[in-house]
């Protein structure tokens, strides 16, 4: 419930928003949306349910999708590159892989850190990974 009655609801002249948020309402009363999890390691895993889980709500949580180790040490090295822009160890100013732009680390909060990364901590093995192109090129998400 978003806070407005039936009358008040019918009385909004807001056709995009109001399908907008009759989306988030069916997501919300979704118990499979709300707590649906599938593993990739589960030999019942399929691909079916992955694209019916994302076309009805809008988001999918998938367990082990990457390798733990592999994320592990992706951690560790963004970790390390934070660690090092912060201690002035790592110069603020150096080019990305995206175009040649200039990377960043600027803190919002002090746990909360807008980051742009240089190249060598592009990771290809997280963004070309089959299972997520696979995803991605379906006709109900990216096409």
């Amino acid at each position: 419930d978003i806070g407005f009655s039936p009358e008040e609801d019918d009385d909004i002249d807001m056709p995009h928003a109001d399908r907008f948020f009759r989306e988030i309402r069916y997501i919300l009363d979704d118990e499979e949306c709300m707590s649906g999890t599938l593993d990739v390691e589960s030999p019942d895993f399929n691909m079916e349910d992955v694209i019916r889980l994302f076309d009805k709500c809008r988001l999918v949580h998938l367990r082990n999708f990457y390798p733990k180790k592999m994320l592990m040490d992706y951690k560790r090295n963004i970790t390390s590159y934070v660690q090092g822009i912060a201690s002035g160890r790592i110069s603020e100013e150096g080019k990305t892989s995206y175009s040649g732009e200039m990377y960043y680390f600027s803190e919002r909060t002090p746990y909360r850190y807008d980051l742009c990364f240089t190249e060598d901590l592009v990771n290809e093995e997280l963004l070309l990974n089959d299972l997520l192109m696979d995803i991605l090129r379906h006709p109900f998400v990216l096409d």
